[in-house]
């Protein structure tokens, strides 16, 4: 009998440690996309203003963004704001 409480103990164990790596993991994820929010939040207030840095930005996105977009759907939500950064650095 003792074999087979130690056996299901270590099978509730495991199961709590499997749950936990879970939990860390989607904890993880949400730390993730709230850091990328964040970040593109900070950008896309930056790009409205007129500073040299702003400027240099707009110029690096208007030259990186495309190439990241590789999904059409991607390139359609985006579409606006690459032309607003285009517009801004011709100015």
């Amino acid at each position: 009998m003792a074999r087979r409480d130690i056996d299901q103990r270590i099978a509730e164990l495991e199961e709590q440690a499997k749950a936990l790596k879970a939990r860390k993991a989607a904890t993880e994820r949400a730390n993730d996309t709230r850091r990328t929010v964040v970040l593109g939040s900070l950008i896309l207030q930056e790009i409205d203003k007129d500073t040299e840095a702003s400027k240099a930005l707009r110029s690096w996105l208007a030259k990186e963004l495309p190439e990241k977009l590789t999904r059409d759907h991607d390139r359609q939500i985006f579409a606006e704001l690459l032309t607003k950064i285009s517009r801004s650095n011709d100015a």
